[in-house]
């Protein structure tokens, strides 16, 4: 009884840890979105200026140093997570988690920073065009490069840690 109780403390010592990896590397995907984002209104002075939310010609996209720290980022969190079901479904739960907070970060950025509100503000359910604007601002960030450089991470991440 004693071995099963200690196992059992083990076991919920390890999902902890897992839980507290994924939300570090969601929450770590998410500032590298929020930053590339930051920086790329903050040096284009056009749709600063003219308070451009979107444009399907012009955007904010990650550069190879994103790309990269997207690789060491999911890197690390490979080697630290404990099973194979943790990395599967901490995948999944990081790329989901970690676009939703930049897609609430990117609507609050277009809803006062652009101040989408004076004119968004007065049609009913407008807050939904500035939701679908950060969603497709988002989504150029994850798909489908974000994704792939965080599963060549994490899967690189494993090798590491099977070869220990």
């Amino acid at each position: 009884m004693i071995l099963r109780g200690r196992y059992l403390i083990d076991v919920l010592k390890r999902r902890r840890i897992d839980i507290a990896v994924i939300i570090g590397w969601s929450i770590a995907i998410a500032l590298l979105i929020i930053r590339t984002y930051l920086i790329f209104y903050a040096e284009s002075v056009r749709l600063s200026h003219y308070r451009i939310a979107y444009l399907y010609y012009e955007g904010p996209t990650f550069t190879g140093l994103d790309h990269l720290l997207l690789i060491a980022i999911s890197f690390f969190a490979g080697v630290i997570l404990t099973d194979i079901k943790s990395i599967i479904y901490g995948f999944f739960t990081t790329i989901f988690l970690s676009s939703a907070l930049a897609t609430a970060y990117v609507f609050a950025y277009i809803w006062f920073e652009l101040e989408y509100v004076r004119t968004l503000s007065h049609l009913p359910f407008g807050w939904e065009d500035a939701v679908f604007l950060a969603i497709v601002n988002v989504f150029r960030f994850m798909f489908p490069l974000g994704i792939l450089f965080t599963f060549l991470g994490i899967i690189i991440g494993i090798f590491v840690r099977g070869l220990r």
